[in-house]
């Protein structure tokens, strides 16, 4: 018998009446967070809960069903106003207990809400960055709790949530040479504060994403840039590890896991390009780290907004495009991971290979570019999306386990 194919559903979807920035899944629950930015220049974060819920016919018709069934309805429970627009947010730094949330701000705040009282916010850093925060990650453990922040500023800072600083123990500048950048990372609080004199000449921070999360407390992050760069910072020593340049915007980075060794990483760009890098194998001498094509670039191509690894299958990935489609790869690991390579001297060298990632689902769900995306975590399979189109998707993602 013929295995049956992955494929993504949309089983219901809710038209708010603002722009939709971020969506995240409460962990352990089935509500999840919308951060929102008002016509008026405000912005707001949104609490909803799916409920069981008897569709009317009009309601089928609208979402292809066909059929009078029990569904699943997204319900409005809690909202809190901002006095800017909320573009990001994270419960990474948080471990699953307390479920703090974490949001940037379109002026550069970074606030701490608690969702029992989304009216006042528990913590706000004001200046934490001189403009926009674009993105957003952490994570929490019992040696560590970091929030990681990237800005139209070019800067990519970190954040020790357990103090009450008010300044980063980490800020890796848009500097173009790596002393300046050491220069600005550690030392006082007045080189952490220091701006540059024109952050309009460097290239934004458009995704950043943390992981190689061990028992070493050693993890890393990527960070996405504009001009096409992607760097991977060294929180530890804190300085930059690697950097290489595809050649387009980075939209999104992200590794297929944040608490393991470093396995792998995807990057996806402008004009429809993404790649995938081999992170078990460093070799400084040979560019850092392998990487091979997923989707090659093509000219006035859509933009891949994001990629999400599945928390049940490292090897899914689902992109995020700006066509309004949604698609989900498989990678595939070489038959080799590490090629030796006589460097002279009769000594070896390391090289790591990457493999293939393959298509095995696609979904048009949207005619707007699809702008966040979050797998939940406790339940195989379920997913949320939202799009330009104000619109929040509730996705069911089956077939996986066949593949």
């Amino acid at each position: 018998m013929k295995e049956k194919a992955a494929q993504i559903s949309v089983h219901s979807s809710l038209s708010l009446d603002y722009t939709i920035h971020d969506v995240k899944w409460v962990p352990s629950s089935v509500r999840f967070c919308v951060l929102a930015a008002h016509a008026r220049g405000t912005g707001s974060i949104n609490i909803f809960e799916l409920e069981s819920h008897t569709p009317t016919i009009d309601e089928d018709i609208d979402n292809n069903n066909g059929n009078k069934s029990s569904s699943l309805a997204m319900t409005l429970k809690q909202k809190g106003d901002h006095d800017n627009a909320l573009k990001c947010g994270t419960f990474n730094a948080s471990d699953k207990t307390e479920r703090e949330f974490i949001a940037g701000d379109f002026n550069g705040q970074l606030i701490s809400f608690d969702l029992e009282n989304l009216t006042k916010p528990t913590r706000i850093i004001k200046n934490a960055h001189d403009e926009i925060i674009n993105c957003i990650d952490g994570f929490s453990n019992q040696n560590l709790q970091l929030c990681i922040t990237g800005s139209r500023d070019g800067s990519v800072k970190v954040w020790d949530f357990r103090t009450n600083l008010s300044e980063p123990v980490v800020n890796f500048s848009p500097s173009s040479s790596a002393a300046a950048e050491d220069a600005a990372s550690i030392s006082s609080s007045e080189n952490i504060n220091k701006t540059p004199s024109s952050s309009s000449s460097k290239p934004e921070c458009w995704s950043v994403n943390i992981g190689n999360e061990t028992n070493k407390n050693n993890p890393m992050i990527l960070a996405g840039y504009s001009d096409g760069t992607v760097k991977m910072y060294d929180i530890r020593k804190k300085r930059t590890k690697w950097e290489t340049n595809t050649g387009r915007g980075v939209c999104g980075v992200e590794f297929d896991r944040k608490s393991i060794e470093m396995n792998k990483f995807m990057v996806t760009c402008l004009e429809s390009h993404s790649r995938v890098y081999d992170a078990r194998t460093f070799n400084e001498n040979r560019g850092g780290f392998s990487s091979s094509v997923i989707t090659p670039a093509a000219q006035n191509g859509p933009t891949i907004w994001g990629v999400k690894h599945s928390p049940f299958n490292r090897e899914l990935s689902m992109f995020l495009h700006g066509n309004g489609t949604l698609s989900m790869y498989k990678y595939a690991y070489p038959q080799r991971r590490v090629l030796k390579l006589e460097s002279g001297d009769n000594n070896e060298e390391l090289v790591g290979i990457a493999g293939q990632a393959n298509l095995v689902a696609e979904k048009a769900v949207s005619t707007q570019p699809i702008n966040a995306f979050d797998w939940n975590r406790d339940k195989e399979g379920l997913a949320l999306c939202s799009s330009f189109d104000s619109r929040i998707r509730l996705l069911f993602i089956t077939g996986t386990k066949t593949l």
